[in-house]
């Protein structure tokens, strides 16, 4: 069973994939921020569209959203959660890690989400993100790790047999 690219260490059956199915089964905003990122990895463009609030149109940058499905994603660190007091609005600061051609680059992002009614019920939804303060969005590494080097995505094997695969 292929375990789930969220980092929860279930498989991607018993976890992202129940909230790929019914957006609703997300109960909190770091659970769709899992389960957005899960989608980015296997390419399930549709389910990102449509956890974007309505107020953005995310369906008009549909093609933005398919060049960054193609980027190899390797793996999403979640740094911390917050509820807004109106429990309407939540926060989830994260990196994602990624390989651009042979660089090793994260985006560090403090994402928000809004609750919105829709179709399926009363739900968690993506709205904007901006980088955390003194960070920038994204970090482009400066060196390139060696075949026999750990995996800079933190997986523990050495990087010919992860991500330079």
């Amino acid at each position: 069973m292929q375990e789930c690219p969220c980092g929860s260490r279930k498989t991607l059956t018993n976890c992202c994939a129940v909230i790929h199915q019914q957006h609703r089964a997300a109960s909190t905003a770091e659970q769709l921020m899992r389960a957005r990122y899960t989608a980015f990895v296997i390419g399930n463009s549709d389910f990102i569209i449509d956890t974007y609030h309505s107020s953005c149109h995310a369906e008009q940058e549909r093609e933005h959203i398919l060049d960054a499905i193609d980027i190899k994603w390797l793996k999403l660190e979640i740094i911390a959660t917050e509820l807004d007091t109106s429990a309407e609005t939540a926060f989830v600061e994260f990196k994602a890690w990624y390989m651009e051609g042979e660089q090793l680059q994260h985006m560090h992002e403090r994402s928000r989400f809004l609750q919105e009614e829709t179709k399926q019920g009363h739900c968690w939804r993506y709205i904007d993100g901006t980088p955390p303060k003194n960070s920038p969005a994204i970090n482009r590494s400066s060196s390139k790790p060696g075949r026999n080097d750990p995996c800079p995505c933190y997986s523990g094997k050495k990087h010919k047999k992860c991500c330079g695969a």
